[in-house]
Formats: structure tokens, sequence, C-alpha cells
């Protein structure tokens, strides 16, 4: 730690990321829990298979994000300011956090319970819909906190040489990628208000298959000229213009 700039090198804040997303990873998995003796098999895989389907979308998510922040942290050109560093140890919270927010997601004792009523609106939030908001306000405030990150980065021009493409890139995929989320999420909400599907949260395996198709994605709107691209332009712009 440099005492005089109060500012820590990428190699040891990406050591750390390396050292907390395996262990949260792993810890996911203990969230399964093991078969109680005298259950039926039937009652069984009713219980669990919830449960495993909400396992793979985290581990995906968790690996979404590893991906997005590593590569971002490998950009800086010289050690992190203080914002930078407690910026990402506010991604890294949460995502610590992650274990316990799935933990209350499968706490069926407390099904049907009313958390919060305001009467003034006659609007009463039940347990499910509270755990399902925890959920997924975790982890939207995680990717806003990357981009945020990212957007820094840009702005304050501390990005290397050799990474200057690479930043672009990465602002394209970026971009693309919370742009798109954002727009399948508020349908995802819409269509469960109306016609009361499954949780809105599984709209989230969206996300690491944007990551992964990203470039493709990203060339298809540039080449088909979708109206979308207008917005996707705008934003890059954004970004470069807090590069200068």
């Amino acid at each position: 730690m440099n005492k005089r700039n109060n500012v820590i090198s990428k190699e040891k804040l990406g050591a750390l990321m390396d050292a907390i997303y395996p262990i949260v990873m792993t810890v996911l998995v203990l969230e399964l829990g093991e078969p109680e003796s005298g259950v039926e098999i039937q009652d069984y895989v009713n219980v669990i298979v919830p449960k495993i389907i909400d396992y793979i979308l985290s581990f995906l998510l968790l690996f979404s994000f590893w991906y997005n922040q590593s590569r971002i942290n490998n950009l800086f050109e010289q050690d992190h300011s203080r914002l930078t560093l407690w910026l990402n140890s506010i991604v890294l919270m949460l995502v610590t956090l992650l274990p316990f927010s799935i933990r209350l997601l499968h706490t069926e004792q407390y099904y049907g319970s009313t958390v919060l009523t305001i009467d003034y609106f006659n609007l009463k939030l039940t347990y499910e819909v509270f755990v399902d908001a925890f959920f997924i306000a975790n982890w939207l405030i995680i990717d806003v906190m990357i981009n945020l990150i990212l957007y820094i980065i840009a702005k304050k021009h501390v990005y290397t040489m050799s990474g200057r493409k690479q930043l672009a890139c990465i602002v394209r995929s970026r971009v693309t990628t919370t742009a798109l989320f954002t727009l399948l999420f508020g349908l995802s909400i819409i269509i469960n208000f109306l016609f009361e599907l499954s949780s809105p949260r599984r709209v989230l395996f969206v996300f690491p298959v944007l990551l992964i198709f990203e470039d493709e994605i990203v060339n298809l709107l540039n080449r088909e000229g979708f109206i979308m691209n207008i917005f996707f332009k705008q934003l890059r712009r954004i970004f470069r213009s807090g590069g200068r």
C-alpha cells in the first residue's frame, strides 16, 4: 500500500478477486443442502430442482461478473486510486452476499407472510416478492458498479496504451449487454405482472448468454442497423468523451 497516494496495485486487487469469487462459488453449492431422512423422492425433487436452477443461475452470473471485473482491472496502467479501490470492494462485498440471498429465496416457512404494509396505497409486500427483489437488486447494483469503474477508467485516462483498443471493445460490449438486459428485464417484469408467470429473476439467465455472444450481438447490431444501435452509439460517445 502506498501511504502517500493511498493506492494499491492492480495485482493485489486481482489476487483478492481471484480468491473471493471461487470461495463464493463453492459456498453456493453448500446451500443446496442434503436430503432429509424419511422424505419421499418426489417431494425432494420438488424442493431441490428450484434450488439447482438458482444455483446454476448464480454460478453463471458470478462467472460473468468475475470475467468483467478482472478484465477491467487489467486495463489499469497504474495502481488503483482510493475511489476505484472502494468501488471494487463494494462489488466484492455484494458478491459475498449472494449465498445469503439464495438462502432467503428458499426459506419456505416465511412464504405467504407480509414483510411490509403501506396502508396509504393499500399495498402489501410479501416475503416472496421481497426476497426476489433483494436477489435481483444485488446483481443489478453489481452490474452498475462495474460499469461505473469502467467509466472512471475512461474519464481519468488511467488505462495502458496497449489497453486503449481493448477498452473500446469492453465499453462497446458492456453498453450493449447492459442495454439489452435492461430491456429484457423490464419486459419480464411486465409479463410477470400481467400473467403471474415464474419469478422475474429467471431473466437473469440472459446476462451470461449476452456476455458469451457479446461480439456476435454487437456485430449484428452494427451490420443490420437496428434503431437501438443509435442508442448504443450515443452511450459510447459518453464514454469516449470522458476519456478526453
